[in-house]
């Protein structure tokens, strides 16, 4: 049986700006009433800054709402959920909405009641990964449920995934984390076969071989040491024709790698199509072809790209930091929260040249804020500004790289008034190529910052990777200061 999913939700992703605009206006304004009537923590935000849900008048008015910072979230994240008091549903529910809730409440009041809790009650949460604190967990609704499905199954048709092929889920925690999440819902809703053996290396490269999967999801870091692993074993996978990579940065090096190894694993034409999506989104993003960008639901949220330091709006395809916020969604929702990440192509509204679609496009490379903006004490009086992505980029580049790990530490551990030294671990494909390659980085950390790193080889370094969810690519051992 064929079914043509060419088109998901033609009526969002190729409307003409000015009417997209016109939709996501009319639901800003409905969520701006529901986080104000029934989120905690935005109910003391628009108390506090004299803000009413009836001042957001247009898209410019979004600068009036505080930034929301990850660490409110930390302090108390079951305040963001949506929560709803029966004696408010008159106040917040639309006018159709609730009419129809009044007749079936005439008519089955447990139906009515039940409907509702499908709605605001949580039923399942996710969590964020932790890398720059404790995990924080984000709430979903049934409601949210079944958007989930429906942006997961659009966000594959978009990257060229196909109906009936076997996608092999390769990133871990597919109950509790987003990218394993929508990756089995986005198979499930093309009518695709997800297979899901997080984390089992030898076994999922056997269950690849004997299932002949066409599309993988993972996290790169981990997808390049299973081609690896599956290169050891013998085994050939001619059938695979995408992979789906999310969760860390992926450079132009670490690209061609990837291309590379599936190449010698038998598959001709990969394509590679990269996500970008965190946990308090609720969803990932994907490209559909090569420096694309990264295409937004625009029925979900609106996206924006604001100057690092001011927060001001910067223009169109401006470099900036990604902000969020949820214009559909209950459970979990968030209002102009700050993701962390810099967008360097900024974000563009124009259509898509490669498959039409007029939504928002966020632009790569992204970058964490904070690896932007890492200080290294090369003196004991002076500090130098350094940008850890154009380090690990120029790494990536080195053909004789299998792995690699970039620590921050001080000269003298005992001493933490020492000076900062820059190490890079190292793996190489050759051992004998090792002095090259350490001289080959040393010049190319050189030509991209005022560091001079130490290089250290360091056999089996790929192994430490592979049990977490994201490669520790940065590591800071220096002393916190009190």
């Amino acid at each position: 049986m064929t079914i043509n999913l060419k088109i998901t939700n033609p009526k969002v992703e190729f409307l003409p700006r000015r009417e997209l605009e016109k939709l996501q206006l009319k639901k800003l304004r409905y969520m701006l009433n529901l986080a104000y009537h029934t989120s905690p923590y935005y109910h003391r935000v628009f108390k506090k800054h004299g803000l009413k849900p009836s001042d957001i008048q247009g898209f410019k008015d979004l600068t009036k709402i505080p930034i929301t910072k990850r660490e409110e979230l930390m302090n108390s994240p079951k305040d963001f959920i949506l929560q709803p008091r029966k004696e408010q549903l008159t106040k917040i529910l639309p006018k159709k909405k609730l009419i129809s809730l009044l007749v079936k409440k005439a008519v089955n009041k447990k139906k009515a009641e039940v409907e509702v809790l499908k709605e605001f009650y949580p039923v399942r949460v996710t969590f964020t990964s932790g890398r720059s604190g404790n995990p924080v967990p984000v709430f979903y609704t049934h409601y949210d449920l079944d958007l989930f499905s429906d942006i997961a199954g659009r966000g594959a048709i978009i990257s060229g995934s196909k109906t009936g092929m076997v996608g092999l889920n390769l990133f871990p925690r597919v109950i509790d984390h987003l990218a394993g999440f929508q990756a089995v819902f986005a198979f499930q809703s093309i009518f695709a076969i997800p297979v899901s053996i997080s984390m089992m290396t030898e076994r999922s490269i056997r269950a690849a071989e004997a299932l002949e999967v066409q599309g993988i999801a993972g996290i790169p870091s981990y997808i390049m040491y299973w081609f690896r692993r599956a290169l050891e074993m013998g085994v050939k996978l001619p059938k695979i024709q995408v992979l789906f990579v999310a969760g860390e940065r992926v450079s132009k090096g670490w690209r061609e790698k990837l291309m590379k190894y599936a190449e010698e694993l038998g598959a001709e034409d990969l394509k590679i199509r990269e996500g970008y999506g965190l946990t308090e989104a609720k969803h990932a993003m994907l490209e559909c072809e090569l420096d694309s960008g990264f295409h937004t639901f625009p029925d979900i949220a609106i996206w924006e790209v604001v100057d690092e330091k001011t927060f001001e709006p910067v223009g169109e395809g401006e470099r900036g930091a990604i902000l969020f916020t949820h214009i559909d969604y209950r459970g979990t929702i968030f209002l102009r929260y700050l993701t962390g990440d810099i967008a360097e192509g900024g974000i563009t509204h124009e259509k898509c040249p490669y498959c039409g679609r007029t939504v928002p496009r966020i632009h790569r490379p992204i970058g964490r804020m904070m690896d932007y903006l890492r200080e290294l004490h090369i003196t004991k009086v002076k500090g130098t500004t350094v940008n850890l992505n154009a380090i690990t980029d120029v790494i990536e580049e080195n053909g004789n790289v299998k792995d690699y790990q970039i620590v921050i530490a001080k000269e003298d551990p005992s001493d933490p008034y020492s000076r900062d030294v820059l190490i890079v671990r190292i793996e190489c494909h050759s051992q004998d190529e090792y002095e090259k390659t350490a001289r080959e980085i040393v010049e190319a950390v050189r030509s991209v910052s005022e560091v001079t790193p130490i290089v250290k080889h360091v056999e089996g370094l790929s192994e430490m990777f592979v049990s977490d969810i994201k490669a520790h690519r940065v590591v800071d051992e220096r002393p916190v200061e009190a």
